[in-house]
């Protein structure tokens, strides 16, 4: 058996000669093994831990319901739950760093312990053990360091508001500037360190997935994928182009998320540039469409 890998990570296989594709939802789950004639030889049903059920089919017949994925689909095709590999010695998904038990919805190993020294003011119900923040619904975890990269991106998120509004207010205060003139200019700063942050994020994430085009492999930052970063990176930046500018009455161009306006040469009326109010109607747009990018994070 040969993998076919694309930019999303494994897309089928090759079995004794015969092409088969996956079909997957949203969450990564392969739902479906289909033939090159869209025949399908396999489906998958699961729970949100990843308990697995498949389903053999031959001519359209359903053979049997096979519960033991042991026995099943890791012999045909190990691809099954997030896409992750399962083993079948051990009856464990494999996340690149840890394996993860699904009868027991947890890690068999624990996570880094450095992530404490992030999360020192905050580890109260912290489970270094738990899978996905022990919400499968909402997130997955393909690297096993999930919460790693997650604290790094917020990290920088905090790193860059807190430098933003620290220089911004030694600038203003050496100026002369106090009281609300100083809060302002503070507040700004911060805002602006925010959105330099979210920049170095969202580039990171475009790079990454440049680089895994390139290489044929899913590839990801401490767990993160690239379009997971993408929208952390962006999300952040338009809190500030679309509701903090317009409020200083500074033009910064959104994070594109539509086709942007273009001038009809049969129009002669001039294109009218967005407005406060249509750039916050527009990141409202903008987080709705990717807040379940988000959260998912693949």
């Amino acid at each position: 058996m040969t993998f076919r890998y694309g930019v999303d990570g494994v897309a089928g296989f090759n079995l004794d000669g015969t092409e088969y594709l996956y079909k997957k939802d949203i969450l990564n789950n392969v739902l479906e093994v289909l033939s090159t004639n869209n025949d399908i030889l396999l489906q998958y049903t699961y729970d949100a831990w990843g308990n697995c059920k498949a389903t053999i089919n031959k001519s359209n017949d359903t053979i049997s319901v096979v519960n033991d994925i042991a026995n099943l689909c890791a012999q045909l095709n190990p691809f099954t739950y997030r896409s992750y590999v399962f083993d079948q010695e051990t009856n464990l998904y494999y996340l690149n760093s840890r394996y993860y038990d699904p009868e027991i919805c947890r890690f068999v190993t624990c996570d880094d312990i450095g992530i404490l020294n992030s999360l020192q003011n905050n580890v109260n119900g912290l489970n270094l053990y738990a899978y996905c923040l022990n919400n499968p619904v909402c997130n997955i975890d393909p690297s096993g360091y999930f919460l790693i990269g997650l604290s790094i991106a917020l990290g920088l998120l905090f790193a860059g508001t807190v430098i933003g509004s620290a220089v911004a207010g030694k600038v203003s205060y050496d100026k002369g500037n106090r009281g609300w003139d100083l809060v302002k200019d503070i507040f700004l700063g911060g805002a602006l360190g925010l959105a330099a942050a979210g920049t170095l994020i969202l580039t990171t994430g475009v790079g990454l997935g440049a680089l895994s085009a390139l290489t044929g492999f899913s590839l990801t930052f401490f767990g993160l994928s690239a379009v997971q970063m993408f929208a952390i990176g962006a999300v952040s930046y338009n809190i500030v182009a679309c509701v903090v500018a317009p409020i200083y009455q500074i033009e910064m161009q959104p994070i594109e998320f539509d086709k942007p306006n273009t001038p009809n040469s049969n129009d002669s009326k001039p294109v009218v540039p967005h407005r406060a109010p249509q750039k916050f109607l527009g990141f409202i747009s903008f987080i709705q469409k990717y807040l379940f990018t988000l959260l998912h994070i693949k």
